[in-house]
């Protein structure tokens, strides 16, 4: 047989295998069982997430940045600044020892409460305590903003009553924190008070340490 011819033949049945193949019908696909027959009349199903833990979405607190820091001191004491009998303001003169960018060396704030960072709010918390009892003292009791509750000459043992209700109002003013009569969180306060009196005999002086505790206090400078 000629070698074309067998070639062509092969082909041919080839092709007609094909085509017979072609023709077979497909298996029917096995389909699960519908489920709707096996719902409930009314569903059970919860729409809303589940709630979440009781630790969960607590972040850590984060200190002020240096302006941040200023403005709660300017609003706190009613317009006073670290450096105001200077003239400017230490915080922009220590802008960068205290990490805050200049967008050349440095992009990102260091807000870190480093022990550098705690000396100068220290050194800045009585300059500006030292200016705010001053002019307190030199002010008339109905236009004060930090001897609200008492007189300079108050203490503990003369009026227990008006220097608790003085540090609440404090408390609230410097540190947002609304305190009911008699809270446990007022003793540590009232015993600061209590301690500076004791060691000064001056209730003026006093107010000044309580004046300083509130600024360097972490409820005062993070958030």
């Amino acid at each position: 047989m000629n070698r074309q011819l067998w070639l062509l033949l092969t082909l041919a049945l080839l092709l007609a295998l094909s085509a017979c193949a072609g023709e077979t019908t497909p298996p029917e696909p096995v389909l699960p069982p519908p489920v709707v027959e096996q719902l409930l009349p009314q569903a059970e199903g919860q729409l809303l997430p589940e709630p979440p833990a009781a630790n969960e979405g607590i972040r850590n607190r984060r200190r002020m940045d240096l302006d941040q820091l200023e403005a709660a001191i300017l609003t706190a004491t009613g317009g006073i600044y670290w450096g105001m009998r200077d003239g400017e303001s230490k915080f922009s003169e220590l802008a960068q020892t205290l990490g805050k960018p200049d967008y050349f060396d440095v992009t990102i704030e260091d807000l870190s409460p480093s022990m550098l960072f705690q000396k100068f709010l220290g050194d800045a918390a009585r300059d500006v305590c030292d200016q705010l009892i001053e002019r307190e003292l030199a002010t008339a009791p109905e236009e004060r903003i930090f001897l609200v509750q008492v007189s300079e000459s108050d203490t503990i043992e003369a009026n227990r009553e008006a220097v608790e209700a003085n540090l609440t109002y404090l408390l609230g003013r410097f540190h947002s924190t609304q305190l009911e009569g008699g809270s446990p969180l007022l003793s540590p306060w009232s015993w600061l008070f209590e301690s500076s009196v004791h060691v000064t005999n001056d209730p003026a002086a006093a107010w000044r340490t309580v004046c300083v505790g509130l600024i360097t206090h972490p409820d005062f400078y993070s958030y």
